[in-house]
């Protein structure tokens, strides 16, 4: 799936950028503008060289560049959790293994607003920061706790505002990320470090107030 989004919403935001250089009709974004919102995804995790789903809540500030632009600032704030069970039963024993996650995202960015059918669309480019820690459990043994996982890199997304009020809409949005990873851990004399390259792909949607 990300494989299949992320050229998606690269090539949407580079639209929305060449359709702002050259129309500026329809309605921009409000002057500013609060959401909170639940979000969810694919989030890279140093244990398992893989990716495992996240969901929480968050909060996204806009704020439009002026009086006449299509244009916003936007910044973004969410923290989400996760869960990872296994059981293996044997005929003398059985075992359970698990994985909680906990995560935080940060995101920094501007979008191109317009309006169409009676809704808002934008999309845009952003920096986005995930910094990811995980706790290890299986019968038997000790809890280990695994030093935080850090990604970074740019997000492209693409979300729309649908009325419900005067100043409130429902709003939702993808969004496809290209983040770099690291991670390094000493124990028992020996050392773990991973890092690379990732795309995530995330969902967020909720409530919009916007004046």
């Amino acid at each position: 799936m990300s494989r299949k989004w992320m050229p998606t919403l690269l090539l949407l935001a580079i639209a929305c950028m060449a359709r702002a250089a050259v129309a500026e009709e329809g309605q921009g974004p409000p002057k500013w503008a609060g959401s909170v919102y639940l979000w969810g995804g694919d989030t890279p995790i140093p244990t398992t060289l893989g990716k495992e789903g996240i969901i929480g809540l968050g909060y996204q500030l806009d704020m439009g560049m002026g009086p006449n632009s299509h244009w916003a600032w936007s910044a973004n704030f969410g923290y989400g959790i996760g869960d990872l069970k296994e059981k293996i039963t044997g005929p003398v024993t059985s075992t359970t293994n698990e994985l909680s996650m906990s995560s935080y995202e940060i995101r920094l960015g501007a979008d191109w607003w317009n309006d169409c059918c009676d809704k808002l669309w934008y999309c845009g480019p952003g920096f986005v920061y995930q910094s990811t820690s995980v706790t290890a459990k299986s019968t038997g043994n000790p809890d280990f706790d695994y030093k935080p996982f850090y990604t970074y890199g740019l997000e492209a997304r693409l979300g729309g505002t649908i009325p419900m009020g005067k100043k409130w809409s429902l709003f939702g949005q993808t969004a496809e990320s290209l983040t770099y990873g690291s991670y390094s851990q000493t124990e028992s004399g020996t050392k773990e470090e991973l890092t690379g390259w990732f795309t995530n792909w995330k969902w967020r949607g909720g409530v919009y107030m916007g004046y």
